[in-house]
C-alpha cells in the first residue's frame, strides 16, 4: 500500500502478484532486487540494498531505496521476510547535476586525498593531459609531478595538512605525450577526521609561455638598449677626440 501510494496507483492499478509488481521496475534494477533476494535466502547477504527505479503512473521515474531482511527457522527455512522502500528521488537528482556538473567543467576537477593519489578526475583532466582516470587514479600524483616541482608540491600539501586552504599555486604536470602543462591549483583543506581533498586546476600553460616571451622581450630591449647606449659613448669619444687635438 505505501508503494502504491508513493507511484499514485489506484486501487484497481495495484498489481496482485510479483510479476505484475516487476513491470513497475526498471528490468535491471528488479534483476538486481531478484539476485540480492536469492542470495539472502542463502544467507549469503544478510539483507538486500538495492537503488531502484520505478515507474510512477504519470510516466515519471522515482528512485527508491529497497532494504529487506528475512528471518529463518531452526532448520534454515525462510518464514518471513520484512522490507522497506524509501524515496531517495531528490538525492539521485542532486547526484546526477553533479555528476553532470563534474563531467562538462572545462577547468580540472578532481578528488584526491594526503596520500597522494587522484580518486576521481573530470573528463577535462583526462583530456587536456592524455591519460585515461584509470591511469591518473592508480599511481601517485607526484610521478606526474615535474621534478623541478617536487619540493614546492610536498610544502603545498603540508600547508593543507595544516588545515589551510591553497589558491594559485603553480605546477608542472607531465603529458602522455611527453610535454609539460602549467596547472594552477585552488584546493580546500581536508575537513576534520578527513583525508579527502576536493580540487580545481586551470590550465595555465600558454599565460605562462606568453609571460616567458615577454620576458625574454624585455632582456632582448634591455641588451639592445645597453649596447645603443655603449655605441653611442663609444661613437662620443672617439668624436671628442679629434676634436680635441684640433682645437688644441
Amino acid at each position: 500500500p505505501v508503494l502504491a501510494e508513493m507511484l499514485a496507483l489506484s486501487a484497481d492499478q495495484i498489481p496482485t502478484s510479483v510479476e505484475g509488481w516487476a513491470k513497475r521496475f526498471d528490468p535491471d534494477d528488479w534483476h538486481a532486487i531478484e539476485r540480492q533476494t536469492e542470495r539472502m535466502l542463502r544467507r549469503e547477504l544478510t539483507e538486500i540494498n538495492v537503488e531502484c527505479r520505478v515507474f510512477h503512473t504519470d510516466g515519471s521515474i522515482l528512485w527508491l531505496l529497497i532494504r529487506g531482511q528475512a528471518s529463518f527457522d531452526e532448520a534454515g527455512r525462510p518464514v518471513k521476510a520484512i522490507g522497506t522502500g524509501i524515496d531517495i528521488t531528490d538525492r539521485k537528482k542532486a547526484e546526477e547535476e553533479r555528476d553532470l556538473f563534474f563531467t562538462l567543467n572545462l577547468d580540472l576537477l578532481c578528488i584526491a586525498d594526503m596520500t597522494g593519489f587522484f580518486r576521481r578526475v573530470n573528463p577535462a583532466f583526462c583530456r587536456i593531459l592524455g591519460y585515461t582516470e584509470d591511469e591518473l587514479t592508480t599511481q601517485p600524483f607526484f610521478s606526474f609531478l615535474h621534478p623541478d616541482d617536487l619540493c614546492a608540491t610536498r610544502e603545498a600539501m603540508a600547508v593543507l595538512d595544516r588545515g589551510e586552504d591553497l589558491q594559485g599555486f603553480e605546477n608542472r604536470y607531465r603529458c602522455k605525450d611527453g610535454s609539460w602543462r602549467w596547472l594552477s591549483w585552488t584546493c580546500t583543506a581536508p575537513a576534520p577526521g578527513s583525508d579527502r581533498l576536493y580540487a580545481v586546476a586551470r590550465d595555465v600553460t600558454e599565460a605562462k609561455e606568453a609571460e616567458a616571451k615577454l620576458q625574454r622581450a624585455v632582456r632582448a630591449a634591455d641588451q639592445a638598449n645597453r649596447a645603443k647606449s655603449e655605441f653611442l659613448s663609444r661613437m662620443s669619444h672617439e668624436l671628442r677626440t679629434p676634436l680635441n687635438a684640433i682645437l688644441g
